[in-house]
């Protein structure tokens, strides 16, 4: 027999001589929703040579454009979700304080839900179809979701410059050990605050060692399957100079760490 449907979503290499991000007004100034840049299409080199046996091989692919969060998903915004939709727990903060930091302590199945969420307050088509703990890309959707590590690369390229590494990046240097408030160090040239450090952030991929050399060249999506879920760009117990763009790292999806926080993505519709 065919399977049924999935449930309808519920609210339960760097350009520099390319076209520059145009920024994007919020819909309702009103709402704490952060503004969002529109980051152009572009092909880059994805991967490193130098780099793990992960990062390899180095191939060229393409992403779309994309409207991203200027900076990550904060206690402030995370919290009216959970007034809206009546979280029995809401994550903790680990006493660092709440507000304008980036929300931590929330798992990627969390992250997915809050992106249907917002999508939903915003009157778009929902990413993602979720049942319980099968979650399903909506090839229709409009709203918000999580980037794809192709796409967190690109953008951490793009936003990245080692030179300026304590100009960009909360690490463990400076953040005296915790998250710090978003949008308080400088943005990278894309416009973007804190693709690397501050807190680490969930993608939307399931993680594999070797899929670099499989993946198509236009928009990879990640494998098919597997038992965790990428998470990039660094925090602030990250050690300075070790921020590269092509360094990867994977968690369970179950995991909730005061290291790994979310940003949100969504779709350029004409």
């Amino acid at each position: 027999p065919m399977p049924p449907p999935p449930a309808p979503p519920t609210l339960a290499n760097p350009l520099p001589n390319g076209p520059q991000p145009i920024f994007r007004p919020e819909r309702n100034p009103v709402r704490i929703y952060p503004e969002t840049v529109q980051v152009p299409a572009a092909a880059f080199a994805r991967g490193s040579e130098a780099g793990d046996l992960d990062e390899r091989p180095v191939r060229q692919i393409r992403v779309n454009s994309l409207l991203v969060d200027r900076h990550e998903v904060t206690f402030d915004l995370y919290e009216e979700y959970c007034r809206d939709v009546g979280c029995l727990d809401q994550p903790w903060d680990n006493s660092w304080g709440r507000g304008k930091r980036p929300v931590i302590n929330v798992s990627w199945f969390d992250a997915i839900r809050f992106c249907n969420w917002r999508s939903l307050r915003e009157g778009l088509i929902p990413a993602y179809f979720v049942r319980n703990r099968r979650i399903e890309m909506d090839p229709e959707g409009t709203g918000y979701r999580l980037p794809t590590e192709a796409e967190y690369e690109y953008l951490a390229r793009l936003s990245y410059d080692a030179a300026r590494e304590d100009d960009l990046t909360w690490h463990a240097r400076n953040a005296g050990d915790q998250s710090q408030p978003v949008g308080t160090k400088a943005a990278g040239a894309s416009g973007l605050y804190d693709l690397t450090g501050n807190v680490a952030e969930w993608c939307f991929d399931w993680y594999a060692e070797d899929y670099y050399r499989e993946a198509p060249a236009a928009n990879p999506p990640g494998p098919a399957r597997g038992r965790k879920k990428v998470v990039r760009g660094g925090s602030f117990d990250t050690w300075p100079g070790l921020f590269r763009p092509a360094l990867r790292r994977a968690e369970s999806p179950e995991l909730q760490s005061s290291e790994i926080g979310f940003r949100c993505v969504r779709p350029v519709v004409d």
